[in-house]
Parts: structure tokens; sequence; C-alpha cells
């Protein structure tokens, strides 16, 4: 029986796609490609070839941020206030997440989250209000 290729390592910021399907082996001939997510790309070496069970090189190179891209903070938001997930006020990078939480008695009128990503601000350039619950029940009426 042929040997056979077992999977590279996982890479940070990216993964392995490979020319035959497979999980935990594979057959000579075999291309592993280096793809890198999302505002990152790949530099050095970007492919590997199995042969008799080695692959040609085990290092496929790294994947390197393209540019750090960034979003201004939210302006403060009366009776509420603005919480940044994967990031905070003075790190706003791409995937962050703003979220806007109202105090008691408010809720959000419009947007309540928003995420950083190379456009800036997305789905809108601001979140929403927080607008007395009163006012907002009578305005359903």
């Amino acid at each position: 029986m042929p040997k056979r290729c077992a999977p590279l390592p996982p890479y940070e910021n990216g993964y392995i796609l490979y020319s035959q399907h497979g999980t935990n082996d594979f057959p000579s001939g075999t291309l592993a490609y280096l793809i890198c997510n999302g505002h990152y790309r790949s530099m050095f070496t970007r492919q590997a070839q199995c042969d008799h069970g080695q692959w040609s090189t085990l290092e496929l190179g790294i994947c390197q941020l393209i540019a750090n891209i960034t979003c201004e903070p939210l302006p403060t938001v009366q009776n509420g206030k603005v919480r940044y997930i994967m990031g905070n006020k003075t790190n706003i990078t791409s995937g962050t997440v703003a979220e806007l939480e109202c105090s008691d008695g408010y809720i959000v009128n419009g947007a309540d989250a928003l995420i950083c990503e190379s456009g800036g601000w997305s789905p809108g350039p601001v979140l929403g209000t927080c607008e007395e619950k009163k006012v907002v029940d009578k305005l359903k009426i």
C-alpha cells in the first residue's frame, strides 16, 4: 500500500485547502494550499505536494495582516452606553462589535449593534437611540 501524507498543522489566520478530499491522510500527488482569512495575505511558500508519505515542505508560509483596519469610536448615546465586544473604545479593529445598551426605562430605537469592517461601521454609520419606553409605546398605537 502506498504511503500517504498526514494533514499539515493548522495555521493562524488561515487554513489548508487540499486538492484531494480526506481528513486523516492524503495520497501522493495531493497539493496543499495555504488560504488566508479576509484582511490577510499569504507570505512565502503557499503550496506543498505529498510525495510517498512526505510533504515537499512543512512550512507553507504565514498569513500576514494586509492593513490594520480600524474604526472610529462611536458617539455616546444619551440614556444608554456603547459596549465593545472583541475590542475596546481605544482599539477598534475589524471584527469588533459595538452594542447599544439602554438604561432602565429606555429601549433601543434603530440599530442596536454594528460591526467594524473595511468600509467602517456596518450596516450603518451610527447606532440607534435610547427612547423612553412610554414614548415608544405611544408611537406604536
